[in-house]
């Protein structure tokens, strides 16, 4: 099976060494993208499980920035989740 990574795309406040730890029990790896562009090219050489973003830092509206990581990703993602019932509930209570 191929380690999980969890992607952090821009430059989000987080402590790497406290997901650390909790990623290191599921053997996930923690990768950092600078872009979406970044993002892209790690979909296509990883084996994403989460992306971690700030729309701010992406210069982009929540929804868009949502849109967004989500085409990046799309492909790698390994069973099918209603994003877009998600995004809905997102952008009807932010």
């Amino acid at each position: 099976m191929t380690r999980g990574s969890i992607v952090l795309v821009g430059s989000l406040p987080v402590e790497n060494l406290a997901l650390d730890l909790l990623f290191a029990e599921f053997d996930w790896a923690i990768e950092n993208a600078p872009s979406l562009d970044g993002l892209a090219k790690l979909n296509r050489k990883r084996n994403l499980v989460a992306v971690l973003f700030n729309p701010q830092d992406l210069a982009l509206t929540w929804e868009k920035a949502l849109q967004s990581v989500l085409h990046c990703s799309a492909e790698s993602a390994s069973c099918p989740v209603p994003w877009i019932r998600r995004q809905d509930r997102l952008a009807a209570s932010g």
